[in-house]
């Protein structure tokens, strides 16, 4: 099997759940590695007449990364992210007014989180992952932190650093979880947790499946299909 994977960071924070995406969100950067790279390939929007990063990717640049993803999963690359079927695709398809071709990509690809979700009603972190396989890329805090460092053009390789690390935290925890078959996290409370993986199902395959009723999934911000459903609907 051959993978691709990929990351966003946004420029601002996303919406609560169910709540449609501000017309001023839009796409810091990005980054995308795939089996056989040593290291990801971050994209960002260059300042003018600089080699600054400007603070978003234009809409041809966003469709030039949709392009690449398309041309992967063509030649036969999986596509797989970590929790992009929430996010990350509907920003794709806002900023490139692509919709049914990321809709198409979305239904395709693996969300590891979606996939754990669906098998035993939770879901684990990037860096709980991260933390189990003693990796610890993070250079720039949490997520929640990124939008406002990127509003400091002086700071805004941190975000580049930070977004280049996930892509690669994902491919080395998929490439652990397809050769042991199993995927272990440390939880907040710091208790070691395993999913031993049976299976990898699409989006398109998730979204058909009957969610398990736990004290996680009742929460809106657990529930993977919640999270997943604007797949399902007009944009």
């Amino acid at each position: 099997m051959k993978w691709t994977v990929f990351d966003l960071e946004f420029t601002e924070l996303l919406p609560d759940i169910g709540q449609p995406l501000k017309t001023s969100i839009h796409i810091a950067c990005a980054s995308i590695m795939s089996t056989g790279d040593i290291f990801p390939q971050v994209w960002y929007e260059f300042q003018s007449n600089t080699l600054e990063p400007g603070f978003f990717l234009s809409e041809s640049t966003v469709k030039a990364f949709i392009a690449t993803l398309v041309e992967k999963k063509m030649s036969g690359h999986t596509i797989v992210t970590w929790g992009g079927s929430s996010s990350d695709f509907k920003l794709l398809a806002k900023e490139s007014r692509q919709e049914e071709i990321v809709r198409s990509l979305a239904l395709d690809s693996i969300d590891i989180p979606m996939c754990a979700c669906m098998a035993i009603g939770t879901m684990m972190g990037l860096n709980a992952a991260c933390s189990a396989l003693g990796l610890n890329l993070k250079e720039s805090g949490s997520s929640k932190d990124i939008p406002e460092i990127w509003t400091n053009p002086s700071r805004r390789h941190e975000v580049i650093q930070h977004v280049s690390n996930d892509a690669f935290a994902t491919m080395t925890v998929l490439d652990s979880l397809i050769r042991t078959s199993q995927l272990n996290w440390i939880t907040q409370r710091g208790q070691f947790r395993t999913w031993h993986m049976q299976q990898l199902w699409t989006v398109r395959e998730c979204l058909a499946k009957e969610l398990p009723v736990t004290p996680y999934t009742i929460l809106p911000q657990f529930n993977a299909k919640l999270l997943a459903r604007w797949l399902l609907l007009p944009l």
